[in-house]
């Protein structure tokens, strides 16, 4: 997007940040935003900011190819506190709704042992997605040992696909619409990017 894109403002003003927010706010009772120490990360209200688990090290490091992406940010949430579950939510997924979340959660219920990731188009959606802290030693094994991608973050067998037809039954066909491009974001609200 060439600049940060949580706090690209959508049709009402607000930030896109605060559209999956506003669906955890309802539906979670302990919430953060996780984020790299050396990138400012302003917290929507009623969110805690939790450092990453990216080594001390490399902090000053850009994402990409050797950067620690997402699996640090879901380390750091499955090593803060004792509950059962952790709900991973992108910050760029703006018709992710409470709705959505609350079956999610229901979804994940089903098979406690196991993280619930759901299906899409080109694979699964890892950045929407159900882990039980029962497994958080073996998440913080495989990202010790270089792994950074979410959906390899456990072993195939203790994973489970949501099915893409059950959950868009749900929140509808663009659901889980992630805006990673101009493109991406003009498909999805008709304009071009803001003025920066």
């Amino acid at each position: 997007m060439g600049r940060p894109k949580l706090g690209l403002p959508v049709a009402d003003g607000t930030p896109l940040l605060e559209r999956p927010a506003a669906a955890l706010r309802a539906t979670c009772a302990r919430l953060r935003v996780v984020g790299r120490l050396t990138e400012p990360v302003t917290a929507p209200a009623g969110f805690a900011a939790l450092q990453d688990a990216s080594p001390r090290a490399r902090q000053q490091d850009t994402p990409g190819p050797d950067g620690h992406g997402p699996l640090a940010g879901l380390v750091a949430a499955l090593e803060d506190g004792d509950d059962g579950w952790v709900l991973l939510c992108a910050g760029d997924l703006p018709e992710v709704d409470a709705v959505l979340v609350a079956a999610l959660q229901d979804e994940a219920e089903r098979d406690p042992a196991r993280a619930c990731l759901p299906e899409g188009a080109r694979g699964p959606e890892p950045g929407f997605s159900a882990w039980p802290r029962a497994r958080a030693a073996e998440v913080r094994a495989r990202f010790d040992a270089g792994e950074r991608a979410l959906h390899r973050a456990l072993p195939a067998e203790a994973l489970r696909r949501w099915p893409r037809t059950s959950w868009q039954e749900i929140g509808g066909a663009d659901a889980l619409r992630n805006l990673n491009t101009p493109a991406d974001w003009h498909a999805w609200s008709g304009e071009a990017l803001p003025e920066a």
